[in-house]
């Protein structure tokens, strides 16, 4: 039975929570909404933008408009910042993805936007590794496991696995994939013990 393996390269390959949340702050200051960089960090951790800024305006009078531009801000911050300096990666967790893509059919679902992403990769030499990408940025948390099926299945596999951190986990297991990562596990080397033994135990 053919068997997808889909990982979100963030937090788990690339180290690039400071880089979001600083990306947030930087554009909710822009809209004139005072932002705590420890705060946001811990509600980003794991989450899109999306996600995150929806928990910060639960407690914040940011309208339509303004969460809007403070989006757009937060994902030009991010884009501005991965160019001007690549975050650093695991070297193992790399090794890994390249074992595995060996092994199985591979694709990326990311918080992050699709064109970042496959930059992030090939930047690191893995984005020949990787068959498709899809993004989880703009999509509503309670439609996620739409785009973690449309990944499977457009790898026409029967059934996948889920690399991701805590917070993507429930969107991947809506989709039917198998979640190895516990909370606390899923961390930025977590990527480095994955190989077809792995996979094949979670079946």
């Amino acid at each position: 039975m053919r068997t997808a393996v889909l990982f979100e390269p963030e937090e788990l390959l690339f180290d690039t929570l400071m880089l979001r949340a600083n990306a947030l702050r930087t554009a909710l200051e822009a809209e004139g909404f005072s932002a705590d960089l420890s705060a946001i960090r811990h509600v980003h951790a794991g989450v899109p933008s999306l996600v995150a800024l929806t928990s910060i305006a639960m407690h914040s009078r940011i309208d339509t408009t303004a969460f809007d531009l403070v989006l757009r801000r937060a994902s030009d911050a991010f884009r501005s910042a991965i160019g001007a300096s690549p975050p650093s990666f695991d070297p193992e967790a790399a090794s890994a993805v390249v074992r595995l893509a060996s092994e199985f059919p591979l694709g990326v679902v990311t918080r992050g936007e699709r064109e970042d992403t496959q930059r992030l990769l090939e930047q690191a030499g893995l984005d020949q590794c990787v068959s498709v990408i899809r993004s989880l940025g703009a999509t509503a948390l309670s439609l996620h496991h739409t785009v973690w099926d449309d990944a499977r299945t457009t790898l026409r596999a029967a059934r996948g696995i889920a690399l991701v951190p805590a917070g993507l986990r429930d969107g991947a297991r809506g989709a039917g994939l198998a979640t190895p990562y516990s909370t606390g596990h899923a961390s930025l080397h977590a990527l480095a013990n994955a190989d077809a033994g792995f996979v094949d135990s979670l079946f």
